[in-house]
C-alpha cells in the first residue's frame, strides 16, 4: 500500500520528503511507526487527492490536541489488515513533549535538499539539516526535571530525542555541516555542534550551550508566549495523565489523541460461541494503534429464552440501558466504539449503531466454542439473530464466523474500515 502512494507521488512530481528518524525507515514503511512527511503547502490539494484516491482516511485530533500545519492521514492494507499512519506536515512544528510550540522556517530549504533513498524508493530530508534538527529538537525537550535527574546521576529525558544522531553522524561531512549551522543558528551555536560530535554523546551541559546560543533565533520561532506555553503544557501533561488512568479504570487500550471525522458506533450480532467478545478486544486493540477507541462488553446475556428472575431482568435492563448511553455520547464525541452485543430494544431507536456486523455461526461450531451450552439454545439463538431487522440508517455486514479466528478477524478489520 506504502509502495503504490510513494509511486504514485513520484508519478505526479508532488515535493515530500520523510524529514525525521530516517535511521529507522524500513520500520515506518512496514507500518510499525508512522510516517513524517514534510509537504509543499501549495501542494495540499493535490496530495488530498491522492490519498483519497489510493484509500487513506483523515484522522483528527481530540479536543486539546492537533497542532497548526499538521494533518493526519490513516491507510489499512486489504491483504494484512495492519494500519499506517502518515503524519503530513506543511510546516516544520517542533517543540516539547506534550507542545509543538516552534515553527521553523526551513521547509523550502529542507524539500530543495531532499535526497532520494535508493534502497526504500522515497525522497528523505538531507542528513546535514536533518541532524541539526535533532539537536535542535533535544534542546527544546529539556526541562527542569533534566537538570535534576542529571543531579542524581541518571539520564536526562531529552537523550531519548538524540537515538539518531549516531547514525547521521555517520554521514555527514564536517565543513558543510559547520557551514549549514552557521548559516541558521549562528557561528556559536555551529561550533558547538562541532564539539558535540566530537564526543560520543552530547552532554548536558553542551546541550544547555547550544541552547543559550539559539535562543535569540528560537524566540522569534515561538508560536505561543512563554506563560501560554507552558500553561498549554501542563495542560497537555494532565491529559495524558488523565488518559491513561481512564484506560486503566476501563481496563481497555490506551486511547490514541486521534478521532474520526464524526464516531463510529460498531457492534456485533451472533450466537454464544461466534466470537464476539474476542473480536471486540480485538478490534478495539488494532484501531487503539491510531485512533481514540472504547471496547463496551454486555457480558453473557444468558441465552435466548434463558430463564431469569423478574429482578435479575430488571437489573440488566438498567446495566443494558446505562452502557448504550455511554456508547452513544462516546460516540457522539468523535470516538469509534466497539460493542459486543446491543440490546434487541435499541434498534428501533432513532440513534441506532453505524455498523451491525453479524457473525454467522452454525449450532455445531458454537457448541465446540462453547461446551454445554444446549443445542436447541444455540439453535434459537443463530435463528433470532437471522430474523432481527435493523434499521435503515445501519450498515449491516455479514460475517461468517464458521472460518478459524485470523480469517474472521481480517473480515471485520476490512468491514469497520470500509466504515469508518
Amino acid at each position: 500500500m506504502l509502495t503504490d502512494l510513494f509511486q504514485r507521488l513520484h508519478a505526479e512530481n508532488l515535493p515530500y520528503c520523510h524529514w525525521k528518524s530516517n535511521d529507522h525507515l524500513a520500520a515506518s514503511l512496514a507500518g510499525a511507526t508512522d510516517l513524517d512527511l514534510l509537504v509543499q503547502r501549495q501542494a495540499s490539494l493535490q496530495l488530498v487527492r491522492i490519498l483519497s484516491e489510493q484509500g487513506f482516511k483523515q484522522f483528527v485530533g481530540t479536543s486539546g490536541h492537533g497542532s497548526p500545519g499538521i494533518e493526519n492521514y490513516v491507510g489499512c492494507d486489504a491483504a494484512t489488515g495492519r494500519l499506517a499512519h502518515l503524519e503530513i506536515h506543511y510546516q516544520l512544528s517542533l517543540g516539547e513533549k506534550f507542545l509543538k510550540g516552534y515553527r521553523l522556517p526551513w521547509e523550502e530549504l529542507m524539500l530543495s535538499t531532499r535526497q532520494l533513498d535508493a534502497e526504500h524508493g522515497i525522497y528523505v530530508a538531507d542528513p546535514h539539516l536533518e541532524l541539526l534538527m535533532v539537536v535542535m529538537r533535544a534542546v527544546m525537550k529539556l526541562r527542569t526535571r533534566d537538570f535534576l535527574l542529571t543531579a542524581l546521576g541518571r539520564p536526562y529525558t531529552a537523550r531519548s530525542a538524540l537515538q539518531s544522531l549516531p547514525w547521521l553522524a555517520a554521514r555527514v561531512q564536517g565543513e558543510r555541516l559547520l557551514g549549514l549551522a552557521e548559516r541558521l543558528v549562528g557561528p556559536s551555536a555551529a561550533r558547538i555542534l562541532a564539539d558535540m560530535l566530537a564526543g560520543p554523546r552530547p552532554t548536558l551541559t553542551q546541550l544547555l550551550a547550544f541552547g543559550r546560543s539559539v535562543r535569540p533565533r528560537l524566540s522569534e520561532y515561538r508560536m505561543y508566549s512563554p506563560v501560554e506555553a507552558r500553561l498549554r503544557r501542563w495542560i497537555g501533561e494532565w491529559r495524558a495523565v488523565w488518559g491513561r488512568l481512564d484506560s486503566l479504570i476501563r481496563r481497555g487500550p490506551r486511547r490514541s489523541k486521534h478521532t474520526l471525522q464524526g464516531g463510529l458506533l460498531v457492534a456485533f450480532a451472533g450466537a454464544d460461541g461466534a466470537g464476539k467478545s474476542s473480536l471486540t478486544r480485538a478490534v478495539a486493540a488494532w484501531l487503539s494503534q491510531e485512533a481514540a477507541v472504547i471496547a463496551s462488553y454486555g457480558g453473557s446475556a444468558g441465552g435466548v429464552g434463558a430463564r431469569r428472575s423478574v429482578l435479575g431482568a430488571l437489573g440488566l435492563a438498567r446495566t443494558q440501558r446505562r452502557r448504550v448511553v455511554r456508547a452513544r455520547r462516546a460516540r457522539n464525541r468523535g470516538l469509534i466504539v466497539i460493542c459486543d452485543r446491543w440490546p434487541q430494544d435499541q434498534f428501533a431507536d432513532l440513534n441506532p449503531p453505524d455498523l451491525i456486523l453479524r457473525l454467522n455461526v452454525s449450532p455445531a461450531v458454537a457448541l465446540q466454542r462453547t461446551p454445554g451450552t444446549p443445542v436447541e439454545q444455540l439453535r434459537h439463538q443463530t435463528e433470532t439473530v437471522r430474523r432481527r431487522q435493523y434499521p435503515a440508517a445501519t450498515c449491516l455486514v455479514d460475517i461468517e464466523a464458521d472460518q478459524s479466528f485470523e480469517e474472521v478477524l481480517l473480515q471485520v478489520k476490512l468491514a469497520v474500515w470500509d466504515a469508518i
